[in-house]
C-alpha cells in the first residue's frame, strides 16, 4: 500500500515538473520572440534553435513530454 502511494506521489511530482518545464519553455519562447523583435538580434537565432532541438532530442525530455500530454 505504501509503495502504491509513493509511486502515485512520484507520478504527481513528475506531472508537476513537466508542467513547470512546459511553462518555462513557453515563457522563454515569448521572451525570446520579444527580444528578437525589439533588438532584431538575428545572429542568436541559430544557436538557440539548435539548443531547442538538442533539448527536445534528449530521452528524459521526451519522457517528460509524454507524461505531460
Amino acid at each position: 500500500m505504501l509503495h502504491k502511494q509513493n509511486s502515485e506521489k512520484v507520478a504527481a511530482d513528475i506531472q508537476k515538473t513537466a508542467e513547470i518545464i512546459k511553462l518555462a519553455i513557453y515563457v522563454a519562447t515569448i521572451f525570446y520572440t520579444m527580444l528578437r523583435r525589439v533588438c532584431k538580434l538575428r545572429f542568436i537565432a541559430p544557436p538557440l534553435q539548435q539548443l531547442n532541438i538538442d533539448l527536445m532530442a534528449t530521452p528524459m525530455f521526451q519522457a517528460l513530454m509524454k507524461s505531460a500530454f
